[in-house]
């Protein structure tokens, strides 16, 4: 057991870091060498790492085009070697790698593209969860109102972005002509969701929305939602627009659980 538990670490090392320091342990023949046995091994784990990314990264790759995607998939795998059990987290660093690696830092679109796409990965691999409904807000007692806090379903991913990212990627999707990049003046929140019926979804927001909905994922209750969006609602409509945001995002099924402060 411990000869072949050496003989598994040896060809992981060879896999990810291309040492040939097994080629003994390797038996070859008069067609195929020891060594080129290995590097088909290694051809094809390097394959199918290439193949997670472009099940991952359709819009990347779209945005970058197949040689510059080849040679970016290239540079990523050898900076981050895969370490996981599942390939599925295969690509996790790609936004950062894209963000912080020349040239393709140059192009922001690259990273929020990236960041996009990882995100809709979290979102539909996202764990099941209950989600409530109006019919459960209206059994809170409305003098309780002010101390309730929720409790985001574990699909809810959150971005704010420049370019115009959502829109590209859902023309790569439905496998049509994306528009061109787009910049915008300034970011656009973005919300995403996995809905009961296993379908991604996304939307944009207002800002005053936005500022609410990072409030209560942060564990504010209703009254301090409502005072954080002060900046573009009275204080005496602030509620009464809180209310109506939250009408949305229990019909969005976004909440798994309303939290009163008297809960055992």
């Amino acid at each position: 057991m411990e000869n072949l538990k050496q003989l598994q670490e040896d060809f992981q090392r060879f896999l990810l870091t291309h040492d040939h320091g097994m080629d003994d342990q390797v038996i070859g023949d008069e067609r195929v060498d020891a060594r080129t046995r290995l590097e088909l091994y290694g051809d094809s784990y390097w394959l199918r790492l290439m193949e997670a990314l472009e099940d991952t990264y359709p819009g990347l790759h779209t945005l970058l085009g197949d040689e510059e995607f080849l040679r970016a998939g290239r540079v990523y795998i050898d900076a981050h070697p895969s370490s996981y059990r599942s390939i599925r987290w295969f690509g996790d660093r790609m936004a950062e790698f894209m963000r912080d690696n020349t040239p393709w830092s140059g192009e922001t679109i690259l990273g929020e593209m990236a960041e996009l796409e990882w995100a809709r990965t979290l979102v539909f691999d996202a764990a099941e969860a209950p989600v409530v409904g109006e019919e459960d807000m209206a059994s809170v007692p409305p003098q309780t109102w002010g101390e309730l806090t929720f409790t985001l379903h574990p699909s809810v991913h959150r971005l704010d972005l420049e370019w115009n990212v959502n829109a590209i990627r859902r023309e790569v999707e439905k496998d049509e002509e994306p528009p061109a990049p787009e910049k915008g003046e300034y970011p656009v929140p973005w919300l995403l969701w996995r809905k009961s019926d296993y379908q991604t979804w996304w939307r944009s927001m207002d800002v005053d929305e936005a500022v609410a909905f990072d409030t209560l994922a942060e564990g504010g209750n209703f009254a301090s939602i409502s005072e954080s969006i002060l900046e573009w609602v009275d204080a005496e409509n602030a509620p009464l627009r809180v209310a109506g945001m939250l009408k949305r995002w229990l019909n969005d099924g976004l909440i798994s659980e309303l939290v009163t402060s008297n809960r055992e």
